[in-house]
């Protein structure tokens, strides 16, 4: 990977005297940028390019190259990539078009490319791509055609998309937001979003990544590399192609509710990446993660000269999950000989629109050293009569006074206008404060903040080690259980006893063959009445379930009505009756194996109509004890769990345990496709909880 990103000496096959044209521009700004490395551009006829001497095949330079950027028509790159392997070339970037993105024969050529370079140690970016650049003072390496160049930062950004690169690099640019490595990978041949992680974890002048991804090269390594080098640096993504629905269609409810943007975002979440809706969005959020510390918590206190920016502020930080509690009146007072007295000191504390940079510079040294907020949002809208750029000013002296005392709280700028605005600005920036337009860029930019913090503070566990332990579950009554079932739902009864091997919580099923055996269940207590087989897939829907049957005569009568209406009609099918269990709270715990990203496992609230309600959220295997926890707080329905009218909160614990059992199954056998636990009932707390009802599919 040096070779691309920190070549001694660059051969640009394909340079050109012609303007424009994309090899006079990557020559162009390797010369431009002021590569401290050796420069080779080769043409077939063109003795000089740049004052610099060309060479017509790269095997007639005279010194070692690192890297050649191959800038020519698709049916030469073959020949030039040979020629690059008997040279000894390191790294190469395919910038050519016309290989998979045109159909299979380019994809085929694509192939033998990639695989000619790896069985000589040839790392590839590309093809169809733009290019890398390394801002580095000792490398400082443009090897694109972009005709932007972004100053120096502690930003990397891999694009997919050559055309949004150039983009976002013109973007980056004009936010002042500094880059350290940017790489446009185009097809993914060889390098992708994993290998750029890996290296970009170890670069000391990298810490924030930035992700555009059409998709993942290796999804199954991705939350392992990305989980491992969040501990250190934060990762943005933007993923496009997020109403794709899902490529499988299941039986299960699980499998009808995980679709492919659902498994994205799974996958992300795993790998402690924070997900952009939009490439502006993840700009909002990579200039307060580049410039700010991180919060110690979620209260912000928002400061303004204006009612309605702090309103919209307030209303989009408590979307983001955010607290603005209300100012303690201590605090209170000791900002008020330094306001209007008509200033509001609530939260959000309203300076009132003639405030003076006096007064911003006060409150805020207050506010910074009360530790009575966590973040802090400086709105500032211009009105006529104030020194608009001495307010903003103020503002940064206040924030660096407060950093040199050592108050670490992160503050964000709002500066809604231009007039007076700009000759203070610079102030700000130069104090790494990042400057939004609106309240709502801030308050999501915060919202990131928040998040990260809260993923940093949870437990290390490797996912690595927690799939091989998992695994290690797997017993040889498992084996024999999975070796006698062919594809499809597993037979009930084995489903419960697979599922119980791994520890989850299962309501026993009695099987019945008559109704004098259904009745002698009344000896335990009320009974539920069930016709199980292959073709009943939702029992409810099709009448296959009797619950708190409490007399003879409802059991008989229960019984004789599933056999001659639903187990006689389905062949394969019987009648089970299990103890009546009252009092719970029904969610559903269920998993999917998709086919890219692995095992996927759901959290919602359970019942018959689960799949119209559709409060489940997913994580993709392994579960940390921390992920089942989150799953669990995070679903539409929990403070109803936790909040029961009818006596104490559901014993949530029980859910976490279900949700890492479930976890382990999928993880241990590949063979199983599917699982749904639905519902589960979670029982008051400190009873636990139950699988009433399991469906597990062979795949």
């Amino acid at each position: 990977m040096d070779a691309l990103f920190r070549p001694r000496s660059v051969a640009v096959i394909g340079a050109s005297s012609r303007q424009p044209s994309i090899g006079w521009q990557l020559t162009h700004n390797i010369v431009d940028d002021g590569f401290q490395g050796a420069l080779y551009p080769v043409h077939p006829t063109l003795e000089h390019l740049h004052s610099i001497k060309c060479y017509r095949d790269v095997r007639d330079i005279p010194g070692a190259v690192d890297l050649a950027v191959i800038a020519l028509r698709q049916d030469r790159v073959r020949p030039a990539v040979e020629a690059c392997i008997e040279k000894g070339v390191g790294g190469l970037i395919i910038i050519s078009a016309g290989f998979r993105e045109i159909g299979p024969k380019g994809a085929a050529e694509e192939r033998e490319l990639v695989a000619l370079c790896r069985e000589a140690g040839v790392r590839v970016i590309g093809p169809n791509c733009m290019g890398i650049l390394n801002t580095d003072p000792s490398v400082s390496v443009n090897a694109t055609f972009s005709r932007t160049s972004p100053p120096r930062g502690n930003v990397a950004f891999m694009s997919q998309s050559g055309a949004l690169g150039e983009a976002i690099l013109n973007f980056a640019n004009r936010l002042g937001l500094g880059v350290s490595m940017f790489a446009s990978v185009g097809n993914r041949a060889d390098v992708s979003a994993n290998d750029l992680l890996e290296y970009w974890g170890k670069d000391p002048s990298t810490d924030v990544v930035l992700l555009y991804l059409e998709s993942f090269g290796n999804p199954r390594r991705f939350p392992e590399i990305a989980s491992r080098v969040a501990r250190d640096k934060a990762i943005i993504a933007v993923k496009a192609g997020g109403t794709h629905t899902g490529q499988r269609a299941a039986a299960s409810h699980t499998g009808s509710l995980a679709g492919r943007d659902v498994a994205t975002g799974a996958l992300l979440r795993k790998g402690g990446v924070l997900r952009a809706r939009t490439v502006s969005d993840m700009f909002h959020m990579a200039r307060a993660l580049a410039n700010q510390p991180l919060p110690a918590g979620d209260r912000v206190v928002i400061l303004t000269n204006a009612g309605g920016p702090g309103i919209l502020a307030a209303d989009a930080l408590e979307a983001e999950g955010l607290s603005l509690p209300e100012l303690a009146a201590e605090v209170q007072e000791r900002i008020r000989p330094h306001v209007r007295p008509t200033a509001s000191l609530a939260n959000p504390l309203d300076l009132i629109a003639d405030a003076t940079a006096e007064h911003y510079e006060k409150a805020l040294d207050e506010v910074l050293g009360s530790g009575a907020a966590d973040l802090v949002l400086a709105i500032f809208v211009p009105p006529i009569v104030t020194d608009s750029a001495a307010v903003v000013r103020a503002i940064a002296r206040a924030i660096v006074r407060a950093r040199e005392r050592g108050v670490e709280v992160p503050v964000l700028s709002v500066l809604m206008g231009e007039e007076g605005i700009v000759e203070g600005e610079a102030d700000l920036k130069a104090a790494r404060i990042p400057v939004y337009r609106f309240p709502e860029e801030a308050a999501l930019a915060m919202g990131a903040m928040v998040s990260r913090a809260r993923w940093l503070a949870q437990p290390r566990e490797s996912l690595e080690s927690l799939a091989k332990a998992a695994e290690a579950l797997r017993t040889p009554e498992v084996d024999q259980l999975l070796s006698g079932q062919g594809p499809g739902m597993l037979d009930a009864a084995v489903a419960r006893r697979l599922l119980a091997a791994f520890g989850v919580p299962i309501l026993e099923a009695e099987q019945v063959e008559d109704a004098r055996a259904a009745v002698a269940m009344l000896a335990d207590g009320h009974v539920v009445l069930k016709a199980e087989g292959p073709s009943l897939i939702h029992k409810t829907e099709l009448g296959a379930v009797r619950v708190d049957l409490r007399t003879v005569a409802e059991v008989r009568e229960a019984f004789d009505d599933l056999k001659a209406n639903v187990a006689d009609p389905h062949p394969g099918s019987r009648i089970v009756a299990q103890r009546h269990v009252g009092g719970g709270r029904e969610v559903l715990v269920g998993a999917s194996r998709d086919p890219a990203f692995g095992p996927m496992i759901a959290f919602g609230a359970g019942g018959t109509d689960v799949e119209a309600v559709r409060d489940v959220v997913f994580r993709v295997a392994p579960l940390t004890e921390a992920d089942a926890w989150e799953m669990v707080r995070e679903i539409r329905a929990y403070p109803a769990l936790m909040n029961d009218r009818r006596g104490k909160p559901a014993d949530v614990a029980a859910a976490v345990t279900v949700l890492q059992a479930v976890s382990n199954v999928m993880l241990a056998c590949p063979e199983v496709a599917a699982i749904d636990l639905n519902p589960v009932l979670l029982l008051p707390e400190g009873d636990g909880g139950l699988a009433v009802d399991a469906r597990v599919e062979r795949g």
